[in-house]
Protein backbone atom coordinates (compact mmCIF):
# COMPACT_ATOMS: atom_id res chain seq x y z
CA UNK A 1 0.00 0.00 0.00
CA UNK A 2 1.41 3.40 -0.58
CA UNK A 3 2.59 5.82 1.62
CA UNK A 4 0.20 8.09 2.25
CA UNK A 5 1.44 11.71 1.38
CA UNK A 6 1.83 14.32 4.32
CA UNK A 7 1.23 18.15 4.00
CA UNK A 8 3.73 20.40 4.20
CA UNK A 9 2.23 21.45 7.49
CA UNK A 10 1.90 17.71 8.46
CA UNK A 11 5.70 17.75 8.56
CA UNK A 12 6.17 20.65 9.65
CA UNK A 13 4.22 19.55 13.09
CA UNK A 14 6.00 16.12 12.99
CA UNK A 15 9.59 18.10 12.89
CA UNK A 16 8.54 20.26 15.53
CA UNK A 17 6.95 16.95 17.74
CA UNK A 18 10.32 15.16 17.25
CA UNK A 19 12.52 18.41 17.77
CA UNK A 20 10.62 19.09 21.50
CA UNK A 21 11.51 15.62 22.24
CA UNK A 22 14.63 15.90 21.48
CA UNK A 23 14.92 18.75 23.51
CA UNK A 24 13.35 16.95 26.35
CA UNK A 25 16.08 13.83 26.31
CA UNK A 26 18.82 16.40 25.71
CA UNK A 27 17.79 18.43 28.96
CA UNK A 28 18.09 14.90 31.01
CA UNK A 29 20.96 13.40 29.27
CA UNK A 30 22.73 15.70 27.70
CA UNK A 31 23.77 16.08 24.02
CA UNK A 32 26.19 12.81 24.36
CA UNK A 33 23.31 10.95 25.86
CA UNK A 34 20.90 12.33 22.37
CA UNK A 35 20.57 9.87 19.19
CA UNK A 36 18.32 8.94 16.40
CA UNK A 37 17.38 5.34 18.11
CA UNK A 38 17.11 7.01 21.77
CA UNK A 39 14.97 9.67 20.10
CA UNK A 40 12.82 6.94 18.27
CA UNK A 41 12.56 5.17 21.10
CA UNK A 42 11.57 7.70 23.09
CA UNK A 43 9.22 8.96 20.45
CA UNK A 44 7.72 5.04 20.28
CA UNK A 45 9.01 4.57 16.17
CA UNK A 46 12.06 3.22 14.24
CA UNK A 47 15.12 5.08 13.65
CA UNK A 48 14.28 4.67 9.86
CA UNK A 49 11.23 6.78 10.63
CA UNK A 50 12.89 9.59 12.25
CA UNK A 51 15.18 10.07 8.82
CA UNK A 52 11.86 11.39 6.40
CA UNK A 53 12.16 14.29 8.79
CA UNK A 54 16.08 14.78 9.94
CA UNK A 55 18.15 12.72 7.60
CA UNK A 56 20.97 13.14 10.49
CA UNK A 57 21.41 13.59 14.29
CA UNK A 58 23.57 16.79 13.10
CA UNK A 59 20.96 18.21 11.18
CA UNK A 60 18.29 17.34 13.74
CA UNK A 61 20.84 19.74 15.66
CA UNK A 62 20.67 22.39 13.43
CA UNK A 63 17.05 22.85 13.90
CA UNK A 64 17.50 22.68 17.50
CA UNK A 65 20.25 25.67 16.68
CA UNK A 66 17.68 27.35 14.46
CA UNK A 67 15.00 27.29 17.09
CA UNK A 68 17.15 28.98 19.23
CA UNK A 69 18.65 31.86 17.24
CA UNK A 70 15.02 32.71 16.34
CA UNK A 71 14.06 33.05 19.79
CA UNK A 72 16.32 35.36 20.53
CA UNK A 73 16.56 37.34 16.97
CA UNK A 74 12.09 37.86 18.35
CA UNK A 75 13.67 38.74 21.36
CA UNK A 76 15.73 41.64 20.02
CA UNK A 77 13.53 42.87 17.61
CA UNK A 78 10.72 43.15 20.62
CA UNK A 79 13.12 45.72 22.47
CA UNK A 80 14.24 47.67 19.63
CA UNK A 81 10.39 48.31 18.70
CA UNK A 82 9.71 49.27 21.99
CA UNK A 83 12.52 51.41 23.82
CA UNK A 84 13.40 54.37 22.65
CA UNK A 85 16.44 55.28 24.45
CA UNK A 86 19.53 53.91 22.79
CA UNK A 87 21.19 53.33 26.24
CA UNK A 88 18.33 51.88 27.71
CA UNK A 89 17.86 49.39 24.71
CA UNK A 90 21.57 48.56 24.53
CA UNK A 91 21.28 47.67 28.27
CA UNK A 92 17.60 45.28 27.83
CA UNK A 93 19.73 43.61 24.98
CA UNK A 94 22.41 42.43 27.21
CA UNK A 95 20.17 41.75 30.28
CA UNK A 96 18.10 39.64 27.66
CA UNK A 97 21.10 37.72 26.10
CA UNK A 98 22.17 36.92 29.21
CA UNK A 99 18.24 35.48 30.74
CA UNK A 100 18.16 33.66 27.02
CA UNK A 101 21.39 31.77 27.82
CA UNK A 102 20.97 30.88 31.63
CA UNK A 103 17.25 29.93 31.01
CA UNK A 104 19.04 26.65 29.20
CA UNK A 105 22.54 25.93 29.62
CA UNK A 106 22.33 22.64 27.00
CA UNK A 107 20.94 24.85 23.90
CA UNK A 108 23.47 27.64 25.37
CA UNK A 109 26.09 25.05 24.78
CA UNK A 110 24.90 23.70 21.24
CA UNK A 111 24.64 27.20 19.76
CA UNK A 112 27.84 28.75 21.34
CA UNK A 113 30.18 26.48 22.31
CA UNK A 114 29.95 23.00 20.39
CA UNK A 115 32.61 22.46 18.28
CA UNK A 116 30.68 20.24 15.68
CA UNK A 117 28.04 23.27 15.02
CA UNK A 118 30.37 26.23 14.39
CA UNK A 119 29.22 29.76 15.04
CA UNK A 120 30.90 30.44 11.41
CA UNK A 121 28.67 27.40 9.68
CA UNK A 122 26.01 28.35 11.33
CA UNK A 123 25.85 31.85 10.23
CA UNK A 124 26.76 30.81 6.48
CA UNK A 125 23.56 28.83 6.42
CA UNK A 126 21.40 31.73 7.85
CA UNK A 127 22.68 35.31 7.69
CA UNK A 128 19.53 36.04 9.58
CA UNK A 129 20.93 34.86 12.31
CA UNK A 130 23.52 38.24 12.80
CA UNK A 131 19.98 40.29 12.96
CA UNK A 132 20.58 40.17 17.25
CA UNK A 133 24.09 41.71 16.86
CA UNK A 134 22.92 44.18 13.84
CA UNK A 135 20.14 45.62 16.28
CA UNK A 136 22.96 46.38 18.83
CA UNK A 137 25.17 47.86 16.50
CA UNK A 138 22.23 49.84 15.62
CA UNK A 139 21.47 51.26 19.25
CA UNK A 140 24.87 51.81 19.69
CA UNK A 141 25.93 53.96 16.52
CA UNK A 142 22.67 55.70 17.77
CA UNK A 143 23.97 56.43 21.66
CA UNK A 144 27.35 57.72 20.14
CA UNK A 145 25.65 59.81 17.69
CA UNK A 146 24.00 61.66 20.47
CA UNK A 147 26.96 62.01 22.40
CA UNK A 148 26.46 59.18 24.81
CA UNK A 149 28.94 57.37 23.70
CA UNK A 150 32.22 58.50 21.68
CA UNK A 151 32.68 58.60 18.08
CA UNK A 152 34.03 55.11 16.61
CA UNK A 153 33.15 51.88 14.90
CA UNK A 154 29.88 51.18 16.04
CA UNK A 155 30.34 47.38 15.19
CA UNK A 156 33.22 47.50 17.57
CA UNK A 157 31.77 48.48 20.17
CA UNK A 158 29.09 46.80 20.07
CA UNK A 159 31.38 43.95 19.86
CA UNK A 160 33.01 44.24 23.25
CA UNK A 161 29.81 44.83 24.65
CA UNK A 162 28.38 41.54 23.46
CA UNK A 163 32.12 40.23 24.62
CA UNK A 164 32.05 41.12 27.65
CA UNK A 165 28.61 39.31 28.48
CA UNK A 166 29.23 36.56 26.59
CA UNK A 167 32.36 35.98 28.35
CA UNK A 168 30.61 36.41 31.70
CA UNK A 169 27.78 33.74 30.94
CA UNK A 170 30.60 30.97 29.91
CA UNK A 171 32.30 31.33 32.60
CA UNK A 172 29.23 31.12 34.79
CA UNK A 173 28.14 27.97 33.04
CA UNK A 174 31.55 26.44 32.55
CA UNK A 175 33.54 27.49 36.13
CA UNK A 176 30.97 25.74 38.35
CA UNK A 177 33.16 25.77 40.94
CA UNK A 178 33.70 29.23 41.15
CA UNK A 179 31.01 31.20 43.00
CA UNK A 180 29.78 33.85 41.08
CA UNK A 181 26.80 34.86 43.05
CA UNK A 182 23.47 35.61 41.66
CA UNK A 183 24.32 34.56 37.82
CA UNK A 184 22.14 37.50 36.64
CA UNK A 185 23.81 39.98 38.44
CA UNK A 186 27.53 39.25 37.57
CA UNK A 187 26.03 39.36 34.38
CA UNK A 188 24.38 42.64 34.76
CA UNK A 189 27.17 44.21 36.32
CA UNK A 190 29.85 42.99 33.80
CA UNK A 191 28.24 44.86 31.03
CA UNK A 192 27.80 47.76 32.64
CA UNK A 193 31.08 48.19 33.75
CA UNK A 194 31.90 47.71 30.21
CA UNK A 195 29.09 50.03 29.12
CA UNK A 196 30.52 52.67 31.47
CA UNK A 197 34.19 51.87 30.07
CA UNK A 198 33.04 52.38 26.65
CA UNK A 199 30.84 55.99 27.46
CA UNK A 200 31.97 59.27 26.97
CA UNK A 201 34.91 60.56 29.72
CA UNK A 202 34.27 57.34 31.63
CA UNK A 203 30.91 58.85 32.87
CA UNK A 204 27.80 56.45 33.67
CA UNK A 205 25.45 56.58 30.50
Amino acid sequence: MPRVRMSDADIAAARKNILQQAVEIVREVGFDGLSMRVLANHLGVSPGALYRYFPSKTELLWAFWAEGIDQLRTVFATLDATIADPVAATRAMMHAYADFCLADAHRFQLLFLNPALECADALQRDASSLLPFELLVKRVAQAANSGILPPGDPQQQAAILWASAHGAITLVMTMTELDFGDPHAFIAQTAEATLRGLSTAGATP
